[in-house]
């Protein structure tokens, strides 16, 4: 058995994309939106989670004033 037999020797097609500007911008806007975003939902579930623990005194908050 070869290589060749399964496939070895497909070499597929290159297609050239072409991205405007416009859309360049887009990607990049829309991208750190998502990223600003999803930090600040991650962020607002840490509080939580932090605000819990503080609440059942297992928080590190409680050692930063004795």
């Amino acid at each position: 058995m070869s290589y060749d037999q399964y496939g070895g020797g497909y070499t597929p097609d290159r297609s050239k994309v072409t991205v405007s500007a416009g859309t360049a911008f887009k990607i990049g806007f829309f991208g750190a939106f998502g990223a600003a975003v999803a930090w600040i939902l991650v962020s607002i579930v840490f509080l939580i989670i932090g605000a819990i623990l503080a609440a059942a005194g297992l928080g590190f908050a409680g050692d930063l004033f004795h």
